[in-house]
C-alpha cells in the first residue's frame, strides 16, 4: 500500500534567489513526487509524494540535495 506524504522543504536563499529552475527539476526528477507548490513562510516548498513502501525513502532521496536547508515531514 503506498503512503501518500507532504515535505515541507526550507531552500538556501541563494538557490532559492537564482537557481530556482534547478530545484525544481531536481524535486521532479524524483518519481515519487507528485506536486510541488510555492508557498510564504518560514519555509519554501511543500511537496506531495506517494511512497511506494515508507515515506522515509523519499526523504533520504531529498534531503542530499545541496540546495536543502531544511526538511520537515508531515503525515
Amino acid at each position: 500500500m503506498a503512503t501518500k506524504t507532504y515535505f515541507v522543504i526550507s531552500v538556501d536563499e541563494d538557490c532559492y534567489q537564482n537557481r530556482y529552475q534547478d530545484v525544481l527539476r531536481d524535486l521532479k526528477a524524483i518519481p515519487e513526487v507528485e506536486s510541488i507548490e510555492r508557498i510564504k513562510g518560514t519555509c519554501d516548498l511543500i511537496v506531495q509524494a506517494k511512497a511506494p513502501i515508507r515515506a522515509i525513502f523519499v526523504a533520504n532521496k531529498i534531503l542530499p540535495k545541496e540546495w536543502v536547508k531544511r526538511l520537515h515531514m508531515l503525515k
